[in-house]
């Protein structure tokens, strides 16, 4: 093979001066050489490659095993570092696992220079083989089942640093969560002025408000032993607005646990502090996370509204007239309170009067909305930007001075789960 001076080495340079120090320089190797030819380099085998890749590549293990061409020898590593994984492993509990491999790129390289050039019968490549093998090993020695699609454990088998390593795989939680306080955010909200830090403003918390996710994280951590958790639901409500009902779907992604079991005393521990709840908690696997995120539910809302003036029974004949087509379909442009952080666009939305009455000094209304709603908009207008809206229905200033989410349709999630 003639390259120019000075060129770049290709792979199949190196296998051709390979052979050639293995006393096969009376082949004339090439794209198409006779089956006569890629015989005699089988039969080299075990000068060629050590004594597992040629077991994947030729079938057979070599007996006199030298430098490999393919791995240089790492692959004969493999025992060894199992045996540091499983090490790793007994800090934690677990009943499935999963594998994966690092291998030097040049060693896949030149796999693949070995196909090319020997043509050998068909079969796996190493990084497949050395992940099957590891597995095998693992299952005999610790008595649990590989499962790639549910794994409670992560193998990792790593050949560039040369060293084995295992970890626990993230739990997924599915199930519902109630929210009973009207100064609980969903999710962390750090505080603007510290960025989490912790100043006189939040009190050293570092946190505007406590969130649902704060009181999952702490019980996931206190029930698991888990480093962190995560949490993913289908929506959210306003600081100041109640989850009530059946409460909201949701999936939580529990990091690195070290207990698998337990999840009534994770209930339980959410639920003692009486302000979040959370009930029907079950495993689920990743998969429900992008179901429960990207599904879209119609919500049931009791919305408590106060006029500019007394309400009257008037006003409620005013707002059941609004209804009288079954649903009013409104447009909505994004909100002046969300405007900072979200596009200004128009939104078609359909509401549904469940009930309107006069209570006290407030009309007490219930709606269904479709998915993405603002109902306080719909209430006051938001000076305009949503029509119609129970402010220009009335006729006078009006305000929703208290919300809550009393349910949301997602049936579905417990059977698609």
């Amino acid at each position: 093979m003639h390259r120019k001076p000075g060129g770049r080495r290709k792979h199949n340079d190196v296998l051709d001066d390979f052979l050639r120090t293995q006393d096969l320089n009376t082949l004339t190797l090439a794209n198409g050489g006779d089956k006569k030819q890629v015989w005699e380099i089988r039969k080299m085998r075990g000068k060629l490659l050590c004594g597992f890749c040629s077991s994947v590549h030729w079938g057979k293990r070599a007996k006199t095993p030298q430098e490999c061409f393919v791995c240089k020898g790492v692959c004969e590593r493999l025992d060894a570092l199992v045996k540091d994984a499983l090490e790793k492993a007994k800090g934690f509990e677990w009943e499935t696992f999963a594998v994966s491999s690092s291998l030097p790129r040049e060693a896949l390289a030149r796999e693949e220079d070995l196909w090319d050039w020997c043509q050998p019968q068909k079969c796996m490549c190493i990084k497949n083989a050395l992940n099957r093998d590891a597995a095998a090993a693992i299952a005999k020695k610790s008595g649990n089942r590989m499962d790639a699609k549910n794994p409670q454990a992560l193998f990792s088998i790593d050949f560039l640093k040369g060293k084995g390593d295992a970890m626990p795989a993230p739990m997924y939680l599915f199930g519902h969560y109630t929210k009973h306080a009207r100064d609980i955010a969903q999710s962390r909200w750090e505080c603007s002025k510290c960025k989490g830090r912790g100043c006189d403003r939040c009190a050293g918390s570092g946190k505007m408000y406590s969130s649902v996710e704060d009181e999952m994280r702490a019980a996931a951590k206190e029930t698991f032993l888990a480093k962190d958790a995560l949490l993913h639901a289908s929506g959210r409500e306003d600081v100041d607005v109640r989850m009530l009902g059946e409460g909201r779907p949701f999936v939580l992604e529990v990091q690195e646990p070290k207990k698998k079991g337990g999840i009534g005393e994770f209930e339980k521990s959410v639920n003692k502090g009486g302000k979040v709840g959370v009930h029907g908690v079950r495993s689920a696997q990743k998969s429900a996370i992008e179901l429960v995120c990207t599904s879209h539910f119609e919500k049931e809302y009791d919305a408590h509204v106060e006029m500019q003036r007394q309400p009257t029974q008037e006003d409620v004949g005013k707002i059941k007239e609004m209804f009288a087509g079954k649903f009013v379909l409104l447009a909505q442009q994004t909100p002046m309170r969300v405007l900072h952080r979200r596009s200004d666009l128009e939104r078609k939305r359909k509401v549904f009067l469940l009930d309107v009455k006069v209570e006290g000094q407030f009309i007490r209304l219930k709606i269904r909305t479709d998915a993405g709603t603002y109902v306080k908009e719909f209430v006051s207008s938001d000076g305009g930007r949503t029509v119609p809206s129970i402010a220009g229905v009335l006729g006078c200033a009006a305000v929703c001075r208290q919300l809550d989410v009393i349910n949301i349709c997602d049936e579905f999630l417990n059977t698609a789960i």
